[in-house]
């Protein structure tokens, strides 16, 4: 009875991809990803996710990450509260992988996307 509740509530590895990471390591991925990518200075930050605190220095590199993605058409919202929501030029959302996979297919760079994931 026990397996048959847990075979129930089990994910997909398609719903893992959309909630696997969190707002913090998300972020942290993206902006590793924009800085490799030669479209951010600054590439990391700190643990307690201080955008969302008010501190000025970590706003600009969280707003600077954010144009980043712009550049290759693609919108995202990061939710203090919840994950990441990444959309296309049509408004669509899209998975956080696509979105990384459509960035580094459009900057033609030679980056493994998992390892931004």
């Amino acid at each position: 009875m026990a397996n048959e509740i847990l075979k129930d509530e089990q994910l997909t590895d398609e719903q893992l991809d959309e909630v696997a990471g969190g707002t913090v390591l998300e972020i942290q991925k993206d902006a590793n990803l924009m800085h490799d990518l030669g479209l951010v200075s600054a590439h990391t930050f700190p643990a307690d996710m201080t955008p969302y605190y008010g501190d000025i220095d970590d706003v600009k590199n969280l707003n600077a990450v954010q144009r980043s993605w712009a550049k290759f058409g693609i919108a995202v919202v990061n939710n203090k509260d919840g994950f990441n929501e990444y959309y296309d030029s049509s408004g669509r959302e899209i998975g956080r992988q696509k979105a990384i996979q459509t960035a580094i297919s459009k900057s033609h760079a030679r980056l493994n996307y998992y390892d931004y994931l």
